[in-house]
């Protein structure tokens, strides 16, 4: 699938990567809930609940509350009351009227997404399962990605039932260290499971985790996100150039009338 003026790029989660790259590669049109939390516990069958029932336990003045969070020992964090391993990193709505207002103002944003039959959606969320409380090893990956071949299939049957939106679709993206991507018995088993679901509106890929303070392999992490979204079809050659960074001089050539950027050019 290409590209179309009407397409929309929703992130999902699992925390704030894919708004970030979306961001990057100026795919990131507006701002929506499942942006910036945390969620790399509970997963995609979270935002399944959360959207299924309207956001209704999203939205109040109680849904929030602090509690003692896995992820970040010895503190607390703000969570969704019913959904408590569902952390607010980088907001306070329990706290700061104002996140809660512009939390609420993404969450009407992305129901009239939803909610729009002219709009082509796509999903994309991404699963790290070393992130959580179990950690990841070469015998359990078969476990783990089947989970997120499931929490995607039960994903997509929610939206069909609750939108009948003819032009949706997801990316789930299966994420961890390099080290693990590096085995091939942890790739084969990812894509053998993948291969078990064939349905047309839900795509699998996998690639490695966003690293921290490592530029080298930072670039690498863009990159592949940039190869799975050109692959995809969400980004096109025009969007990729917008996010490739020029000089000043550049920047201001290209603004000007073809005639005159040979003669800029000489300036």
């Amino acid at each position: 699938m290409n590209r179309t003026r009407n397409q929309v790029v929703v992130s999902l989660g699992g925390g704030c990567d894919v708004a970030l790259i979306l961001r990057h590669f100026y795919l990131r049109q507006v701002s929506l809930p499942f942006d910036w939390l945390w969620n790399l516990h509970d997963g995609l069958r979270a935002v399944t609940s959360i959207i299924e029932n309207d956001f209704l336990e999203v939205r109040s003045r109680d849904a929030y509350i602090r509690s003692p969070h896995f992820r970040w020992p010895n503190q607390e964090v703000v969570v969704f009351r019913n959904y408590p391993n569902k952390a607010h990193v980088h907001g306070n709505p329990l706290e700061d009227s104002h996140a809660k207002e512009t939390l609420n103002r993404r969450i009407d944003r992305l129901t009239r997404i939803l909610t729009d039959p002219q709009r082509e959606i796509v999903f994309v969320y991404y699963r790290r399962f070393d992130e959580g409380p179990e950690l990841l090893c070469e015998s359990t990956v078969g476990d783990r990605t089947q989970k997120l071949i499931d929490e995607s299939l039960e994903f997509m049957e929610m939206m069909d039932r609750k939108y009948a939106h003819p032009k949706i679709r997801l990316i789930s993206v299966f994420s961890t260290d390099e080290p693990f991507l590096s085995m091939p018995s942890v790739v084969h088993q990812f894509a053998k499971n993948a291969k078990r679901c064939a349905v047309p509106t839900i795509d699998f890929e996998w690639l490695i985790a966003r690293p921290e303070n490592n530029r080298r392999a930072g670039r690498q992490w863009k990159n592949q996100w940039r190869n799975l979204l050109l692959r995809q079809g969400v980004m096109s050659r025009v969007d990729l150039a917008k996010s490739i960074p020029l000089s000043t001089g550049r920047r201001i050539q290209q603004m000007l009338p073809r005639k005159f950027r040979n003669i800029a050019s000489l300036i």
